[in-house]
């Protein structure tokens, strides 16, 4: 969208393309990050933790993967299957990781890998849901090692709901994220070691710990409500009409 001769981005990681891809000056950019509806997704959707558990048959012991896109491939989910297998070598007992997988994403490749990597039955394929915010509540971190996107608003759902996310510093979510605090980043989406390193990291957490990188979660997102993305959209959109307003005025001049 271009505004006031210029451009509108979602992210940081937009503005920087924009620059170096297309020599959009930083100044011709507005940044308008997404927004998120802190009144679905938020820290009380943690009460249907014990219940979601109960009914994917996993133990509170446990520490539950959550990942959500319809585009599995370009969203990393192999990086984290193949993280989650890595978990496991040279281990004596078996990886506490589970995962939990929601979209309508072609599955039976990723399945067959599962296999392959003797995590298959610790992988669970939930399809496209309507109740997302359940499994926020289940999860402890959740898992969007993408390519490239905008802004990825899962990743500022999970949050909102408490959940610390583990993403690419190649997507808009890197705004997000402060390593150690809410989360962490990978800078390769297709590097599983990487990935895995920072699995091993949240493992390493207390409860105490986990509880803090959970409250600094919502404490991000609130400062990111649906509200406030609608107010500066209207106050761009009201900037481009006087623009063109006073353009137009000149021409006729």
């Amino acid at each position: 969208m271009r505004v006031c001769g210029g451009s509108f981005v979602q992210s940081s990681v937009d503005a920087r393309l924009l620059s170096e891809l297309y020599g959009v000056s930083p100044h011709k950019q507005q940044l308008i990050p997404n927004g998120v509806d802190l009144s679905v997704f938020h820290e009380g959707v943690v009460e249907h933790r014990r219940e979601l558990r109960e009914e994917l048959g996993i133990a509170e012991s446990d520490l539950l993967l959550v990942f959500a896109s319809m585009d599995f491939a370009g969203k990393g989910l192999m990086t984290v299957l193949e993280a989650m297998a890595l978990c496991e070598d040279g281990r004596a007992t078996a990886s506490p990781w589970r995962l939990v997988v929601l979209g309508d994403g072609r599955r039976s490749r990723f399945e067959r890998r599962a296999q392959q990597l003797g995590i298959g039955q610790a992988v669970w394929f939930g399809g496209r849901r309507r109740d997302i915010t359940r499994f926020y509540g289940a999860g402890d971190l959740f898992v969007l090692p993408t390519v490239y996107e905008p802004f990825p608003n899962v990743n500022l759902e999970a949050m909102a709901c408490g959940l610390p996310v583990a993403t690419s510093s190649t997507a808009g979510g890197l705004d997000l994220v402060e390593p150690g605090r809410t989360g962490y980043l990978v800078d390769d989406p297709a590097d599983s070691s990487e990935l895995s390193a920072c699995l091993a990291q949240f493992q390493a957490l207390s409860a105490a710990e986990r509880l803090a990188i959970s409250e600094a979660c919502c404490q991000v997102a609130s400062a990111r409500p649906f509200s406030a993305t609608v107010t500066a959209t209207e106050a761009m959109s009201q900037e481009v009409y006087r623009e063109k307003s006073r353009v137009a005025g000149s021409a006729t001049a």
